[in-house]
């Protein structure tokens, strides 16, 4: 079960952008590696640090307890970010994550992952016990032998045993220490101001390829034009020209009549 850890009161944040799923409890006689990330946005980020730190230095699980593991500030005159890396002890990572949640304004991002090493560890364990029994025969060995080659060869038995019980006995102190203690690394930084979209530069070529286009349009519509003129202009012209003759050829037909004599 997580163990309850308290901390610096912290307002209630905003709903969280890209939050994993909470990780179970580790079940008894397993061997997990907790790791999580949080970023949090805050208005105040420097208050935030002594919080985290806070935070981390409570959580406590029996004799083991928190503790800040690296901090990285950046301060500028617009600007204050911090990166805190924290180890807590492993049962109390989930009430970590949560009191880590309350923090600032809103959760930005959030993950968080598990790794079983039961397998690793017992493994492990059981090539120590194999070497360290072999180990205790070689020196017994090394007590009994009376010349000098034999001694050397046990020696040389015995260092290359000597070498990889240092090298299980690193990586089983490795999987010890990272099950017990979960890292988180919590991310502060202040909210971002919305920006002004940037006024467009004046780009000559796309003036020209504008002004190609609305040559091409006008163009267009001068042929298009053309069509219309050509299509309806020619039939009503000769309409026009046909009214004309019969005009002309009536008005010479009544400029005859009246010239004739009468008689």
């Amino acid at each position: 079960m997580a163990v309850p850890v308290a901390g610096a009161p912290a307002a209630v944040g905003a709903p969280a952008v890209n939050q994993s799923n909470p990780l179970p409890d580790i079940p008894s006689g397993q061997m997990l590696i907790r790791t999580g990330q949080i970023s949090l946005e805050a208005t105040n980020p420097a208050a935030l640090v002594e919080q985290v730190r806070q935070i981390a230095t409570a959580a406590s699980s029996g004799s083991d307890a928190g503790y800040v593991a690296d901090e990285r500030l950046q301060s500028t005159d617009a600007s204050f970010t911090a990166t805190i890396t924290i180890n807590v002890p492993a049962p109390t990572f989930a009430a970590v994550m949560q009191q880590l949640r309350q923090l600032g304004t809103r959760v930005l991002n959030e993950t968080s992952s598990s790794q079983d090493v039961t397998e690793q560890y017992v493994d492990v364990d059981a090539q120590l016990q194999a070497l360290r029994a072999t180990q205790a025969q070689l020196l017994q060995l090394l007590s009994k032998t009376q010349n000098v080659s034999d001694t050397l060869s046990v020696q040389r038995e015995l260092a290359t045993v000597d070498t990889q019980i240092n090298q299980l006995e690193g990586r089983e102190n490795y999987l010890k220490a990272h099950s017990a203690f979960s890292t988180i690394v919590v991310t502060i930084q202040p909210p971002v101001a919305a920006k002004a979209a940037p006024a467009p530069l004046w780009n000559p070529l796309h003036a020209l390829l504008s002004a190609v286009a609305a040559l091409g349009t006008v163009g267009q519509g001068l042929i298009d034009a053309l069509i219309w003129v050509l299509v309806f202009g020619i039939p009503l012209a000769l309409l026009a020209l046909l009214g004309l003759v019969a005009q002309r050829a009536i008005a010479r037909t009544l400029r005859a009549r009246r010239s004739a004599p009468t008689p």
